[in-house]
């Protein structure tokens, strides 16, 4: 099983978070991906600290536009889970994708709909 290369500031918790999933039994290789692909995001952003910010959520989420929803999808799934195990040591880190999503597909479209009503 390889463990992907994390560089942000979120990189340790993201290690954490795992072998939290191995732990539970998933080998979480694509979740590993999808959580690299994440973690690549927040380096480029150079966030300081170890927590998850709104803006930062909300600009991946208009990054992840340009893909297939179903794609969309898989990607906030994971960062979903990602932000609900941080959210437990960092308090301060945001949780979920957007404001009353229940799912990844209800986060996508409430981006869709912020997005389409500033055009």
């Amino acid at each position: 099983m390889n463990t992907p290369c994390f560089t942000s500031r979120l990189a340790d918790r993201m290690l954490q978070f795992l072998s939290f999933k191995h732990m539970q039994g998933y080998d979480y290789v694509e979740g590993g991906m999808n959580l690299a692909r994440f973690d690549a995001f927040m380096a480029s952003r150079s966030c300081q600290a170890p927590l998850l910010r709104r803006e930062d959520l909300d600009a991946y989420c208009t990054e992840l536009s340009r893909i297939p929803v179903a794609t969309q999808a898989k990607l906030l799934s994971t960062v979903r889970q990602f932000s609900r195990y941080l959210r437990a040591f960092e308090t301060q880190s945001e949780s979920g994708m957007a404001a009353g999503a229940q799912d990844a597909r209800q986060a996508i479209r409430f981006e869709s709909r912020m997005h389409a009503d500033t055009d």
